[in-house]
C-alpha cells in the first residue's frame, strides 16, 4: 500500500510539474476577481495599477517625470457557462505619478499628459491605424504607502488584434501629447509579447471554466 501511495503522489507531482511547464512566462503576473453581485469577473495584473515600463517612457528613479507603463485587463459579463457571457479586452497605458498628494500638496494639472482626446497609434510592421480610446484620472496606494494620482489611456483590442500583435514583428505605439516628453514613438520588446502571451492564457483558462 505503501508503494502504491508512493507512486500516486510521484505521479501528481510529475503531473503538477508538466501542466507547471506548460504554462508561459508571467504566468503568476494575473489575479481573477470577481464580483458575483453584478456577475462580473475580471483578470488583471497584481498590484495594479503598476504594470511593466514602457520602453524609453520612464523608470523608478522618476520624480517629476513622466513615468508610463503598460498592462492588460479582460473583464467577463454574465454567469459561467452562460452563452451570453461576454469578454472584452483592453491595453492599459498609466501615466503613475510619484508626487504624493497632501492637503497640502494637491495633485496639479500640469502632472497629466494625456487627455481624452489623445490618438492612440499602432504600428505593426508596416501597417499603422489608429485605435480608439477612453481616458480618465485617478487614484491609488493608501495612508501607508501615500495617495499617488494616476493617468489612463485604456485602449479595446479584439481577438484578432491581438492576434495580429503576436504575429508581428515589430510593435509600436504612439500616444498624442502636447508635451514633447510624452509624445514619443515607442517600440516594444518581446516582453510586452511575452506578457500578452501569459494574459491570453489566463483569459482562455477563464473561459474554459465557463463551459
Amino acid at each position: 500500500m505503501k508503494k502504491v501511495a508512493l507512486l500516486c503522489l510521484f505521479l501528481l507531482a510529475f503531473a503538477s510539474h508538466s501542466l507547471a511547464d506548460d504554462r508561459p512566462n508571467h504566468y503568476d503576473d494575473w489575479e481573477v476577481k470577481t464580483d458575483k453581485v453584478i456577475k462580473k469577473t475580471v483578470l488583471v495584473k497584481k498590484g495594479y495599477p503598476n504594470g511593466d515600463w514602457v520602453p524609453g517612457m520612464g523608470d523608478a528613479f522618476s520624480q517629476n517625470n513622466l513615468m508610463l507603463q503598460y498592462s492588460f485587463e479582460a473583464v467577463f459579463i454574465g454567469d459561467p457557462g452562460s452563452a451570453n457571457r461576454k469578454v472584452s479586452y483592453y491595453l492599459l497605458f498609466d501615466n503613475v505619478i510619484n508626487q504624493k498628494i497632501t492637503a497640502k500638496n494637491p495633485i496639479d494639472d500640469h502632472w497629466f499628459k494625456y487627455t481624452p482626446s489623445t490618438e492612440v497609434t499602432l504600428v505593426l510592421d508596416d501597417d499603422s491605424k489608429t485605435l480608439s480610446q477612453d481616458y480618465h484620472s485617478g487614484q491609488s496606494g493608501d495612508d501607508f504607502i501615500g495617495i499617488h494620482a494616476y493617468e489612463e489611456v485604456r485602449v479595446p483590442l479584439t481577438e484578432d488584434l491581438i492576434n495580429k500583435i503576436l504575429a508581428a514583428k515589430t510593435v509600436a505605439f504612439n500616444l498624442s501629447s502636447d508635451d514633447k516628453d510624452a509624445n514619443k514613438s515607442f517600440v516594444f520588446d518581446q516582453k510586452f509579447k511575452d506578457v500578452l502571451k501569459a494574459f491570453i492564457y489566463r483569459a482562455n483558462e477563464i473561459k474554459g471554466d465557463s463551459k
